[in-house]
């Protein structure tokens, strides 16, 4: 989990770097911290835009109100750019199907909530990415590539 989360924090701190205003979500109390920090560190570190959002996104109700607390927060009308790096670390069988509504059915939810709502102008960007360990062939992350390697 800690290689992940470095990964998402990388690719956020580049896009940071580059001016885009970033936001980060997070859907459980117990990343409500880090999460903060992290959104926090990229404001100090490279003067961005940053917000935070909380909640689940198993819908695309779920989605769109995601999509619209962003614009409201950055005051504007449309995202340019949708990046997302869910993790699937540990997943029991019975967690498999609420861990692809997460990582698959999420990403087709905030993408259709981003076309509609976000208004993504002619050229702007939807960029989606997805972790996968497949390389390193360990037992214990098969539901997470599975997840994330069908995105």
């Amino acid at each position: 989990a800690g290689a992940v989360r470095r990964h998402r924090r990388t690719v956020a701190k580049a896009l940071a770097a580059n001016g885009v205003s970033i936001s980060v979500h997070f859907s459980s109390e117990e990343s409500n911290s880090r999460t903060e920090q992290v959104a926090s560190s990229l404001s100090k570190e490279f003067g961005t835009k940053t917000t935070v959002v909380v909640g689940k996104v198993q819908s695309f109700d779920d989605a769109k109100t995601t999509i619209e607390q962003i614009l409201a927060d950055f005051a504007t009308t449309h995202i340019d750019i949708l990046s997302n790096l869910t993790p699937l670390m540990g997943v029991t069988s019975k967690q498999l199907s609420i861990e692809c509504t997460v990582n698959v059915l999420s990403v087709i939810y905030l993408v259709q909530a981003v076309v509609c709502v976000g208004k993504v102008p002619k050229d702007g960007r939807i960029v989606n990415m997805s972790s996968s360990t497949l390389k390193l062939l360990a037992p214990s992350l098969i539901e997470a590539d599975g997840s994330s390697s069908a995105l």
